[in-house]
């Protein structure tokens, strides 16, 4: 057996271990989450408090906790194997995107990626982010597919693949777009197979819509936190309470007093007050979208720092390692999407960067915490894993590592 697949299972049993050792915690945001998620099992629907339908979460998360619950109880520990089931099940996705072009690359990135301590440490907490990188995964995976072969159950599944990652965070909807131009094109001309994508996105998010508009009066898909969000982004980068902070305190009051008549919406009102603000100093808020380029470009401590293994804002030697390598694997992404476009190479090889840098974009203009990175972890890995593969191919023989079994 090669020795890049002795260390691609002995990374998967590591993961394994680690999930066996250590339950899932709940930690300030897991509430969000938990709740709407017992009330589900109690046959009451989704609902963040009694008698209040779901609408500042969207119903992915919830719906994986609902089950877990109605299977093993309230059991932290299944959680977190449960998230480890996903965690290695996103790296193994990702390392399909590797493997046709260099099998060895594919196995190392994969085992590098599943062992890598801030994106397996995501996997003990009550939060989604693992369950948005195997999501985010599955997409780029069923995508890859479809524009490799053009059949129509990889057309349908990457649009439904896709419809099921917006469940989770409808960051990840803008997508379609591109990826619906990519089927237009590849592997060959058809306007057949964007429209089938379409319908698989449709067939998954409209339900959920047509939810809404049942028990919310309003049609929509989108969660209901992207006001209050921009808002915290338009204020600082660093906001421990959510519901704390003066500027949103002030907005709920203003809002309270008199501006619920015009606007019934309290997120979309914070998203008119971020705004506003916003336009106020946009030099300010240049900075903070700069400073959140960096933020999620670093490591994610948060299990770490909730078990007292790291203090957050702190500096250390494996902090800089890790914030090293994680940049370098950034610089990797950006590095195969320019030379894809350079040397004309297969589009599919942007799917990876693509899901990656749309992310950062997205959260450098909202907010970020650096955890926000575990969602694109497995494509990360991927697009560095390709971009070390195309670089051994392309580069002279001399400057080539030393071949040999791996």
């Amino acid at each position: 057996m090669a020795l890049s697949r002795v260390a691609l299972i002995a990374a998967v049993a590591v993961a394994v271990v680690f999930g066996a050792f250590y339950p899932a915690l709940v930690v300030p945001d897991s509430a969000s989450y938990l709740e709407p998620a017992r009330a589900w099992v109690r046959g009451e629907g989704l609902q963040e408090a009694p008698g209040r339908p779901l609408q500042y979460r969207l119903p992915m998360f919830p719906w994986l906790l609902g089950l877990i619950l109605r299977v093993f109880g309230e059991s932290v520990q299944a959680l977190t194997l449960v998230h480890v089931a996903l965690h290695v099940g996103a790296m193994l996705l990702a390392r399909e995107l590797v493997r046709r072009t260099h099998a060895a690359a594919a196995d190392w990135g994969a085992a590098a990626a599943i062992v890598w301590p801030p994106f397996l440490t995501a996997t003990a907490t009550v939060l989604q982010e693992t369950l948005l990188a195997f999501l985010a995964a599955l997409f780029a995976w069923a995508l890859s597919r479809a524009a490799d072969e053009g059949r129509a159950a990889w057309v349908f599944g990457a649009g439904a693949a896709l419809g099921a990652a917006a469940l989770g965070k409808v960051v990840i909807l803008p997508l379609g777009l591109p990826a619906a131009l990519l089927l237009a094109v590849a592997p060959r001309r058809s306007l057949t197979r964007p429209a089938l994508f379409a319908l698989g996105v449709a067939l998954v998010v409209t339900p959920w819509a047509l939810r809404n508009r049942q028990v919310l009066g309003r049609l929509e898909l989108t969660n209901n936190n992207g006001g209050h969000t921009l808002l915290g982004g338009a204020v600082t980068n660093n906001i421990e309470d959510w519901y704390a902070f003066p500027e949103y305190r002030a907005a709920v009051a203003q809002w309270n007093a008199v501006d619920h008549r015009n606007e019934p919406v309290l997120d979309r009102y914070l998203y008119g007050v971020a705004v506003r603000r916003i336009q106020d100093d946009p030099a300010r808020w240049l900075r903070l979208v700069a400073g959140r380029v960096v933020r999620f470009m670093l490591p994610a401590r948060h299990w770490m720092g909730q078990v007292g293994l790291s203090t957050p804002g702190t500096i250390t030697p494996f902090f800089l390692v890790g914030a090293v390598l994680q940049g370098l694997a950034f610089a990797a992404a950006a590095a195969l999407a320019v030379d894809v476009w350079r040397r004309r190479g297969p589009l599919v090889l942007l799917i990876g960067p693509a899901v990656v840098f749309w992310h950062l974009a997205v959260y450098a203009l909202v907010y970020v915490s650096p955890r926000y990175n575990v969602t694109v972890g497995p494509l990360l890995a991927a697009s560095a894993a390709l971009c070390w593969a195309r670089w051994r191919e392309q580069a002279p023989r001399h400057l080539r590592p030393a071949s040999r079994a791996s």
